[in-house]
């Protein structure tokens, strides 16, 4: 799996900082048509822009012509859903084709390097692979019906995508720093090709702001694909609720990941916060959802200490305890860069 790049967080890491899978750009609510948007994303500055026909494009930042920047900040636009480049008014549509230039016709090979995206659930993701290949898996689509609307957050940690995915792995982890008790599976790990699936229970608490601590025990449903994807679908009797939360973690440059984190809710016809429980169902969800969302933070925050000053270790000394741990890293070779079979034969 060590194909030679390190992590630049003091080469932390054996592999790459960034795996192929499928990636979180923006929300779709901050991409209407006319607005174009850059970020550091992969390692490289992109863009993203909607066309008129309600697809996003997102594409390397810089021209395939000479060169220039095509950010807004550096005086890229979009006009009728295609992108202008500042420097000579080369224009591109979002297959990422040159359709127009202010002089002569457009070389064909005149191109942006376009990255496959795909809308789900209000988010925008693009698919990275070193190689240029196309995607063979998409991500899930979740449905929304009777639930609230998606709080977000994002934060900004020195880490790498795998270490954030494999803490749900950690069992252990989860009670002695989070603090939860009776942690178990409460069914198998399941893996399917870019799918890696496994579920919970544990004990905990929720300590919401002028509200007493209230006990909780809670059923969890995990989907992790690839190493920019984690859902996770919560029951909980004691809050009376269902919550769901998105954990989207995106290397930024080979040192920072982005990680958003996201909630909704979705209220059980039974159990719950004393005196919410009388409650209409809306206004007991518009009221649970901003605490829902705090408690999710504040356990996440917990984790970031560690992640930004832990050493990678290839071959830990693990105990029963740990789950498996094992089997999440052997899941997630397939999403970085196949070994040089030169160093492969050289070792042989």
């Amino acid at each position: 799996m060590n194909n030679g790049a390190t992590n630049g967080a003091e080469g932390r890491f054996p592999f790459t900082p960034f795996p192929r899978g499928w990636f979180f750009f923006e929300l779709s609510k901050n991409l209407p048509v006319g607005r174009l948007m850059s970020r550091q994303w992969l390692g490289q500055p992109a863009i993203a822009w909607r066309g008129e026909d309600g697809n996003v494009c997102i594409a390397n930042a810089y021209c395939p012509h000479l060169g220039a920047k095509l950010a807004p900040e550096s005086g890229g636009t979009v006009k009728n859903g295609n992108l202008v480049c500042p420097f000579h008014g080369f224009t591109y549509d979002t297959t990422g084709e040159c359709v127009s230039t202010p002089f002569v016709e457009p070389n064909p090979a005149c191109r942006l390097r376009v990255f496959p995206s795909e809308e789900i659930n209000g988010f925008v993701f693009g698919y990275f692979d070193e190689r240029g290949t196309e995607p063979v898996w998409r991500l899930p689509v979740m449905d929304e019906a009777e639930w609230t609307e998606t709080l977000t957050h994002v934060y900004s940690v020195r880490t790498h995508p795998q270490e954030t995915s494999e803490n749900v792995i950690d069992l252990s982890h989860l009670s002695f720093l989070h603090g939860f008790e009776g942690v178990a599976h409460s069914g198998n790990v399941e893996v399917d090709g870019p799918c890696f699936k496994t579920d919970f229970r544990f004990d905990g608490s929720y300590n919401f702001p002028l509200l007493a601590r209230i006990g909780n025990e809670l059923e969890a449903e995990v989907q992790i694909w690839g190493l920019g994807f984690l859902f996770v679908d919560t029951v909980s009797k004691s809050l009376g609720a269902r919550t769901r939360n998105w954990f989207l973690a995106t290397p930024v440059d080979g040192e920072r990941v982005d990680i958003l984190v996201s909630a909704k809710v979705q209220a059980l016809n039974a159990g719950g916060i004393k005196g919410l429980n009388r409650l209409p169902r809306r206004l007991r969800e518009r009221i649970m959802l901003p605490l829902v969302m705090y408690e999710f933070k504040k356990n996440i925050e917990n984790d970031f200490m560690i992640w930004e000053n832990k050493m990678y270790r290839e071959y830990p000394l693990l105990n029963e305890a740990d789950g498996d741990i094992l089997k999440f890293r052997r899941y997630c070779t397939q999403f970085y860069p196949d070994p040089d079979p030169r160093l492969t034969s050289a070792s042989a």
